[in-house]
Parts: C-alpha cells; structure tokens; sequence
C-alpha cells in the first residue's frame, strides 16, 4: 500500500506508511530510502537528508541512498561534497553506471566539465540508451574544447584503487584529449540514431493543406517557459504573433509556473499541458491537434521531448533557442537561425536544415524592474574590474587560461565573477586554485554567489567589462550585461556545430568589434579598452539606448520575420 501510494503522487500519506514500516523494519534499506524518498517529495529538506545520510553510512555502496543524499546536498548547494559522496559510492560500487551518472553530474555542478565529459563518454559507451545521460553527455561536449591530459592523468591516479574505472577513464580520457568538429556532429548523430531507432511509427495521413483561407498551427514544444533563459526569449515572441494568421499552442508539461508563464499564456490559443511521465499519451495528445508546424525549444537540454518529436508530431519540426547545436534527428526538419549564428559553410555539421532569418538569432524583452546603470566603476578605481556572470560548469580550462592571461597583461585588473555554485565555499576554493595555477593571486578575484535576477543585474555596477567563457558562448547573459551599460569581450568560436549565438547579439546591438578573431586579438581589446577608460564611460552611457532602438529589441519586427520562415518552409513542404 505504501509503494502504491508514492506510485500516485500520495507523498503525504506515503510518508505516514513508510514511517511506520521504518519502526518494524529499521535495517531494511530500501524501507528506508521510500522513507527518505517521501521526506523530499513533501519538500522536508533537513530529515530527508538525515535518512539518506543514514543510509549512505550504513551502505555507502547502495546506490539510491548515496544519490539521495548527494541530491540534498546539492540542494543545500554543498556541491563539492555531494561529488565526494558518490566518489566513496563508487568506489564500494565502481560497476554501477547510475552512480557514475550521478557522479558525472555532480561534477558539472560543481564547475568540472572536462572530468565530467571523461564520465559521460563512459556512460555513452556503456549504456547509450540512457536518454538523459546521452544528453548530458552532448551538452558537456560543447562547453570544453578538450580534456587536458594532466585532468585525465589526475583522474586516472584517482582510481588507481579501482582498476575498472581507472580502465575506463584511460580509454575514455584518450578519445577526449582532442575533439573536433567531426566528433561533435557525429556524437549528435549518433544519438539521433539511437532515439530514432526501432520500426517506423505509426502517425497521422499529414495533409497538405494550404493557408490561404485558414491559419498556420504552430506548436511551441518546451518545459522552459518561466523565469528561464528561454521563456525570456519567448517573452519577445508569442506576444506579438499575428493571431489572425497563426494559431499558436504552447505544449508544456505545467499549466501554472510563475508570473511570466502567466504572461505567455495570456497570448496563445492553446496552453496544452502533456504529461512527462506518459509519453505515449503525449504524443497521441499532441497528434490529436493537427499542427502543422512543431517548434521544440530544448534541444539535449533536460527535460527535453525530442524522443516525442521522432514520432513526426507534425508535419514539420523545426528546432530553434534552447540548445546551441544539432539535434541529431532526421525527423528535426529545420534549425531556425541567421547566418552569423550559423555560417553557410558550418551547415554540413547539422543534421537539420538551416531555416534563415534576416532580422537576428532573436529577440529579448529587457526587464523593466532593471536598475539604472551605474557610472564606470574604474573611472574612480582606476583599477579595470573584468566580470562574468554565468553558470559554473561553463569554467573550463580554456577559459581559466585565456582569463588569466587577460590579467597578467593588465596587472591591475581584477576579475569578478558571479554564479550559483559559489554559495559553496568549496567550489570557491577549488575556483581560485585553478586561476593559482596559472599565476594569478587569490586577491585578484571577486567570487559571489547565486541572487535573484534584479540584484543579478545590480550587480553590474561592479563591472566595467564582461568576459564570456568559451567555447559556449553566453546568450541572455550578454543581453543582460548590455541592458546595465556593459560590453560584452567575445572570442569567436571555431568549433561547429555550435550556434553562434553570443556573435549574433553583438552584431545586432551594434558591437560587433568586441568580437575577438584569436585569443591574442582578444587579449590586446582588453588591454586598449582598459587604457581608453574615456571611450568605455562614453559607451556605458550610451548602451542602454542603443539597445533599446537595436534590432534585438524590435520584438515585433522579430517575430513578422519568423512567422515569414514558418510560412516560407510551410509553401515548400506544400510544394
């Protein structure tokens, strides 16, 4: 009765039975973790990390009580020792690809993507059905350039104690210490392989049914619409689609999120909520509303539906905003972008047609509640405060590298950086080691933790330039700096297929030479914007301005140019 109990989201009253059984059945392990598990589900944080932690004590090799704990861990953002937890696990249980999943996980959260790469790539070899794993995997393929060969000798002596895993991370290490462009497609398209493996699915007879005396039905497909980068570009779009022309659905897993899906939901015809946990009845959902086109809005990115867009939802699918690359997919028609995001001669790596757009990448609808932006923090200082506001996992060793010798080359700069993962003291520790390791003193950085997003963008107050790591370009983030009066410095990227992105929102805002070409021309405008602090005060001033009459703020314009892309591949498959 418990376990059906939790099978029908009863936490509460899964909670009161598995507590009794706990009485009667203390050493049973998996008693227990229902136990801890129901703890979590009705959002009681503290106990349910007691329960996994018991369990993790008792049998560290168990692997739901050891994910369980390192969960709450991270939930606490103890990121570090989550990653320490399923380290210990592993080493009782090294065999355990759920664990190794877990750890690799861990990792990315707490600021490791090259050794998590090294994991994933394990994974993917061992089990690549698993869907999320596989996802994961890809992502993390297009944060870093390469695995350095000290990081894969540092995890090999990791495992010395563990001769299969020490195995692995050898092969693994030795296939990740160059990756190219070829690799990276062809990783994509591999997994596309495997979600479209298995007989043809059974789907609607499409009709091609011209729109001369009807709408186009547009679907967008996406778990994202919220206070998320993407339902901040979606804020720019569906308020502004031509309902006489277009019949727009938005298919989402949740009806009611936050004050922003509120917002969206008030501009669609449909607001279709699909179930996550019943795939088959989702896609027969989705069927039944005969669309025409399909917008799916994630990519590899979690809680993704591209195993539903392989059952052709509709007539045409076109991939466009949450994830930077290919999706792999033969049944993906188009990847919607301009030809900065994506160069004509990049389009070989995609496995989707390029469907171009000739007002920019995007649009964006900057917050309203964004404070003023201040006057030039060096203007007084004198002292040039480079900073980058982004998630950890983006700090690889390329951008450890290119960052610190921006500050070698101005030695009176310091560097600010902002992110979620440095509430733990931790991955602040092992941050500053790494930019130690190349010379740079711990005094010369500023390292703050995860706010909500009006005290994010205060923030930039302090900051007279922003940096973006590489290879993965930024996308809101530089918006979001822009907004505040701050240019974003930018390398160019020269590993496809990755969407350009960063690129296209500097071009559209006007700042196209903050585009490096090499890292030494990256390196030398930083050294000139920090010595002509006169023209960088000019440009703060001005920046707000010339984004608000920039390309990418004409919503409107934005969104009559997609719906003419929407139209233009909806003639063609009409023929």
């Amino acid at each position: 009765m418990a376990v059906d109990a939790a099978s029908r989201n009863e936490y509460q009253l899964g909670l009161g039975m598995f507590g009794d059984l706990l009485e009667y059945m203390p050493e049973e392990l998996e008693v227990r973790y229902n136990y801890a598990m129901m703890l979590e589900k009705t959002n009681l944080l503290p106990a349910a990390s007691i329960q996994y932690r018991l369990l993790f004590n008792s049998a560290p090799g168990y692997a739901n009580g050891a994910i369980g704990y390192a969960r709450t861990l991270a939930s606490e953002r103890m990121y570090c020792q989550a990653v320490t937890v399923l380290h210990d696990a592993l080493h009782h249980k090294p065999e355990s690809m759920v664990l190794l999943a877990a750890y690799a996980n861990a990792l990315i959260f707490a600021g490791e993507p090259e050794r998590a790469l090294i994991y994933y790539r394990i994974i993917f070899e061992a089990t690549p059905e698993d869907r999320r794993t596989t996802g994961n995997f890809l992502y993390a393929l297009l944060m870093v350039r390469a695995v350095p060969a000290l990081i894969v000798a540092q995890e090999i002596e990791r495992w010395s104690s563990v001769p299969v895993l020490s195995r692995q991370v050898v092969t693994a290490g030795r296939q990740l210490v160059d990756i190219s462009a070829q690799q990276v497609a062809e990783f994509h398209r591999a997994v596309g392989r495997l979600l479209e493996a298995g007989p043809p699915p059974e789907r609607p007879d499409w009709i091609k049914r011209p729109t001369e005396e009807r709408r186009l039905r547009v679907g967008y497909l996406s778990s994202d619409l919220y206070n998320h980068p993407m339902g901040y570009l979606m804020q720019g779009v569906i308020p502004n689609h031509d309902l006489s022309s277009f019949e727009i659905f938005v298919l989402s897993p949740f009806g009611e999120r936050d004050g922003l899906t509120a917002e969206l939901k008030r501009y669609v015809d449909h607001w279709v909520v699909i179930d996550p946990a019943n795939r088959e009845l989702s896609v027969k959902l989705i069927h039944s509303l005969r669309l025409d086109v399909l917008v799916e809005l994630s990519g590899h990115t979690g809680d993704n539906w591209l195993d539903l867009c392989t059952r052709r939802l509709a007539p045409l699918q076109l991939t466009w905003g949450g994830y930077p690359s290919s999706t792999g997919l033969t049944t993906i028609d188009y990847l919607i972008a301009d030809r900065v995001s994506l160069p004509d001669d990049e389009a070989l790596f995609y496995s989707e047609k390029p469907l171009r757009l000739h007002k920019g990448y995007a649009c964006f609808i900057p917050p309203e509640e964004a404070p003023a932006p201040a006057s030039l923090p060096a203007t007084n200082s004198e002292i040039i405060t480079f900073g980058c506001f982004f998630t950890v996992h983006k700090l690889s060793s390329s951008t450890v590298a290119l960052w610190s010798g921006l500050l070698r080359a101005i030695p009176n700069a310091r560097l600010f950086l902002k992110a979620r993962a440095f509430d733990d003291e931790a991955v602040r520790n092992n941050c500053l080691e790494k930019f130690m390791s190349q010379g740079i003193s711990a005094e010369r950085l500023i390292l703050a933790g995860g706010s909500p997003r009006i005290e994010m963008l205060d923030d930039y107050r302090h900051v007279d330039i922003a940096l973006d790591p590489l290879p993965y370009q930024g996308g809101v983030t530089i918006l979001e700096a822009a907004w505040m009066g701050v240019p974003t410095l930018l390398l160019r990227g020269s590993r496809p297929p990755f969407i350009r992105h960063g690129e296209n929102y500097l071009v559209q805002l006007g700042l196209s030479d903050w585009i490096a070409d090499t890292p030494e021309e990256y390196l030398a405008k930083a050294v000139s914007w920090g010595r002509n602090l006169n023209e960088l005060a000019n440009l703060r001033d001005r920046l707000r301005g010339q984004m608000a009459s920039s390309p990418i703020c004409d919503t409107v314009g934005f969104t009559r140019d997609l719906e003419a892309a929407y139209q233009q591949a909806w003639l063609e498959y009409c023929g």
